[in-house]
């Protein structure tokens, strides 16, 4: 138990300092994990969720400590004694504060975690391995599967190439038309041209055999687009340059 107001503040303003250190270590981390984008360390954001969590923890002891500040002044002078509290009202009083104190730091430490582990699985963006949805994407073609492939465009690219029937839906004919005259598709040498955080655009090269038996080769640059609304990559440029 406190003895005096003034260890009580000499408590106050150690977990400021507590708080103005975890404050500044949480800026560079995030500068840090901004620069890193989506190849940002895992340890950047580990650290970036547990600073949040200390700097939370803090704010709750210096908001704990004063309203016990603030209780223990509101005892008159005379009524205090190098052991605490002689007046037992005031002891009830103080016990009634810290359990409701309890109750709110226990209920603000559990709200914390819950909006921590949301902003991790909303803010945090999905990183993109092209290679992977390039798989997935010509497996669904080769296997007949357009509907699939086809809502593995952006809105973006839709638009511009496939729009659009009367009913105002994306009209996937040419598309179709297009994939049924290739018997196989095939993609080699993979590489990054450029990286952001939502947009990514790699090189490679197709290999289409076409129903007539006849193969053609063409250098293609496939851009990536993440919709945030979904939080999932799509493809939303596909530019030939080169058919051999």
């Amino acid at each position: 138990m406190y003895r005096h107001d003034a260890q009580i503040m000499e408590d106050v303003q150690h977990y400021e300092q507590l708080l103005q250190t975890y404050r500044r270590r949480l800026h560079e981390r995030e500068l840090q994990a901004a620069n890193y984008g989506i190849d940002a360390p895992p340890h950047v954001s580990v650290e970036i969720e547990n600073l949040n969590r200390q700097i939370f923890m803090c704010e709750q002891k210096i908001s704990e400590l004063n309203h016990l500040l603030l209780a223990y002044q509101s005892v008159p002078q005379a009524k205090r004694s190098v052991f605490g509290y002689r007046n037992i009202r005031f002891y009830i009083k103080l016990l009634v504060i810290s359990i409701t104190v309890i109750l709110l730091v226990g209920a603000g430490i559990a709200v914390r975690n819950l909006l921590l582990l949301n902003r991790s699985s909303i803010v945090s963006s999905p990183n993109l391995d092209a290679k992977a949805f390039l798989d997935s994407y010509y497996f669904q073609l080769n296997n007949r599967e357009y509907a699939k492939a086809f809502s593995m465009l952006s809105d973006n690219f839709k638009r511009e190439s496939h729009c659009c029937k009367p009913d105002g839906s994306y009209d996937d004919t040419t598309y179709v038309g297009f994939w049924d005259t290739i018997t196989k598709v095939e993609f080699s040498n993979i590489t990054i041209l450029n990286r952001s955080p939502d947009y990514v655009t790699v090189s490679t090269t197709l290999h289409y055999i076409r129903t007539d038996t006849s193969e053609v080769y063409s250098d293609v640059d496939i851009s990536f687009i993440l919709d945030k609304a979904v939080n999932q990559w799509f493809i939303d440029k596909v530019n030939t340059k080169l058919n051999r």
